[in-house]
């Protein structure tokens, strides 16, 4: 698990979160005929690019030490790795688990509770969609077996990122509102009744 991590996985994500806008990851299987052998690869791809020219993760998992992190850069949406996770998990369930659902969950222990940092802290979950990319992708794993029903990280921050945007939108609202009272009260014009002709102040007086 911790070289699956360190090989495959954490490059994958680093990958994802420097992607430039306009850029996007595919997943790619690759048999190797003379080994018998098949691996798990991505490429990245760009509009009006032939992806296949593109280099994997063997050029991604080098970081540049050059690059300036001190300016604060927009996170990529968590949905343009989310699809290559899932890729990258049934390629392990396949291959190195042997569709086995107890090594798969015992995989799953070690590799998504970092991954599941990693994506809460390095991309953009709920602007995008409002959290429904995380919580789908979260559900499928359950589903297959690769995390328990107990492992809820990721729909517990998509429950706690709506929560706070209703009560952030509450009050707005109940600012708005309050701002109409004021200006309509700032309007108002106090009228005395027996300033009006006609009123039944004057009318009563004759």
């Amino acid at each position: 698990a911790e070289q699956l991590r360190r090989a495959v996985l954490w490059p994958l994500l680093e990958a994802a979160q420097r992607l430039p806008q306009g850029q996007g990851l595919e997943a790619r299987t690759c048999a190797d005929r003379s080994t018998s052998a098949i691996t798990w690869t991505w490429v990245v791809g760009k509009e009006g690019v032939d992806a296949e020219n593109k280099a994997g993760p063997q050029a991604n998992m080098q970081v540049d030490s050059k690059v300036d992190d001190h300016k604060a850069k927009p996170r990529r949406a968590a949905q343009v790795v989310l699809p290559l996770l899932e890729s990258l998990f049934a390629f392990v369930r396949e291959h190195f688990a042997g569709n086995c659902s107890s090594v798969y969950g015992t995989l799953g222990k070690r590799l998504w509770p970092p991954m599941a940092s990693y994506l809460l802290q390095h991309f953009d979950t709920c602007d995008s969609d409002g959290g429904a990319g995380i919580e789908r992708f979260e559900h499928n794993m359950h589903a297959h077996d690769f995390i328990t029903a107990k492992e809820r990280t990721l729909s517990r921050h998509v429950h706690d990122h709506r929560h706070a945007f209703g009560e952030k939108r509450r009050a707005s609202l109940l600012a708005e509102v309050r701002g109409w009272l004021l200006r309509d009260d700032a309007m108002l014009v106090p009228v005395c009744d027996a300033d009006e002709p006609g009123s039944v102040t004057q009318l009563l007086q004759k």
